[in-house]
């Protein structure tokens, strides 16, 4: 999407001391920060330039990038990470400089068109033996600075098939963080245990307790070296299994893997006409007063996204909400059921 490619460029040339002070205190080097064109937005540079370019409303709203009714960048006063893939800005993800600012960290829900895996630095994937998957984008960055091939997750729930297809062959290390609600453990437990379901050989690093709260791998190397991980938490770190009968129940729940969801077009059809604009499917938005289709669908992922009320998500979950609307509060079983019926 040249809007995006076209923001990474800008808000890399933005970079203030400010943010260039908190990476180094993080510890990117200057070569990570220019590899990875990672930026700063502010005083809502993004939204003056594209008016100022020859990009069209639609362009400026499917980019999600801005506020609509307050016309602001989302990540204004924010680092800025881009997601690249093929060589092509997918969406962004961002940090505030500090740990005071709510939320820390912020990523629009962007349904592109083509595959969007969901992974930071996803292109690594394809020169890999060894793969470390991280849960935030300073993790990666710091594991791939000290020569490790290191992805990031946007969410345990996102691994789809093509990302399974990806992973085949390839020995994979799952570096969580190690914190006092174990919730870094058990997001690693749920990869590895999905990846095991389908014969990819995953293992779970354990990082040990530098402070009383958590520690991650950008605190972790902080203290020690690349030698150290490698011989202490790299190592030792062992094979994950689960039994044939778990493996079985993950395959036979595959219609949660991203992706793989009901085909949106049947799905809407069934309850909303369907036209098309642009060569883009649209309806009437029934979640809001709607009198333009600024409801889009996207077939590439079997999901949906409204740009008047921002409702949005895959196609189970256009099913459970609009059946809420005719007073049907559907319960899990029964909206993987009716799911079915359009696959």
């Amino acid at each position: 999407m040249r809007i995006l490619n076209h923001l990474a460029e800008l808000y890399h040339k933005n970079l203030s001391k400010e943010a260039v002070d908190y990476l180094y205190f993080r510890g990117f080097k200057n070569k990570t920060i220019e590899e990875f064109q990672i930026g700063y937005c502010s005083d809502n540079i993004g939204y003056q330039s594209v008016i100022d370019k020859d990009f069209t409303v639609f362009e400026i709203l499917e980019s999600k990038m801005f506020y609509p009714s307050t016309a602001t960048d989302i990540f204004n006063n924010r680092i800025t990470f881009p997601v690249i893939h093929d060589g092509e800005v997918e969406t962004f993800t961002s940090r505030a400089i500090g740990d005071s600012w709510k939320p820390k960290y912020k990523t629009p829900h962007l349904h592109r068109k083509g595959r969007f895996d969901y992974v930071y630095n996803h292109d690594i994937i394809r020169t890999a033996k060894n793969l470390f998957i991280t849960e935030g984008v300073s993790d990666c960055l710091t594991l791939y600075q000290e020569g490790f091939k290191t992805i990031a997750l946007f969410g345990c729930s996102h691994i789809n098939r093509s990302l399974i297809r990806d992973f085949q062959g390839k020995s994979i290390y799952i570096v969580f963080d190690n914190d006092q609600n174990q919730s870094g453990d058990k997001g690693a437990k749920k990869i590895a245990s999905i990846l095991c379901a389908y014969d990819i050989n995953s293992k779970i690093v354990t990082l040990p307790k530098i402070n009383s709260k958590k520690t991650d791998i950008n605190d972790y190397f902080k203290v020690y070296n690349k030698k150290t991980f490698i011989e202490n938490c790299v190592k030792p770190a062992k094979e994950f299994n689960i039994s044939m009968i778990e493996k079985q129940k993950i395959k036979n729940k595959g219609h949660k893997l991203v992706g793989d969801f009901p085909d949106i077009i049947k799905v809407v059809n069934k309850y909303l006409t369907i036209t098309y604009t642009s060569g883009k499917p649209r309806v009437i938005c029934p979640f809001h007063g709607d009198n333009f289709p600024s409801l889009v669908l996207y077939p590439e992922n079997n999901s949906f996204f409204c740009f008047g009320c921002g409702k949005g998500g895959n196609s189970l979950i256009f099913i459970r909400e609009i059946e809420q609307l005719k007073g049907n509060k559907l319960t899990n079983k029964e909206l993987y059921e009716m799911g079915k019926e359009f696959k």
